[in-house]
C-alpha cells in the first residue's frame, strides 16, 4: 500500500523523561496505515543526558539536543 501523505510528531523535553517515555511508548500502538509517521524528540537542556534513554529505547525517533531551554 502506498503511502497518502507524512504525519511529523514533534515532543519536546525538559527533565521530563518518564513522560516522555509514556508519550513515545503509548504512540507505538497507534497505527496509521495511509501516512509516514516519523516522531523527533527535542531536549531542551535536561539536567540528565535524557536522550541517550530515549534512543536507546526508541531507534527510530528523531533527536534533537538544545544547549539550553528554548521553551
Amino acid at each position: 500500500m502506498e503511502r497518502e501523505g507524512k504525519i511529523f510528531i514533534i515532543i519536546i523535553n525538559y527533565n521530563g523523561l518518564s513522560d516522555t517515555l509514556k508519550c513515545l511508548k503509548s504512540l507505538e500502538k497507534v497505527k496509521v496505515e495511509k501516512y509516514k509517521v516519523k516522531t523527533l524528540v527535542i531536549d531542551n537542556a535536561s539536567q540528565k543526558n535524557e536522550l541517550a534513554v530515549i534512543h536507546q529505547r526508541f531507534h527510530k525517533v528523531i533527536t534533537v539536543q538544545n544547549n539550553q531551554n528554548l521553551g
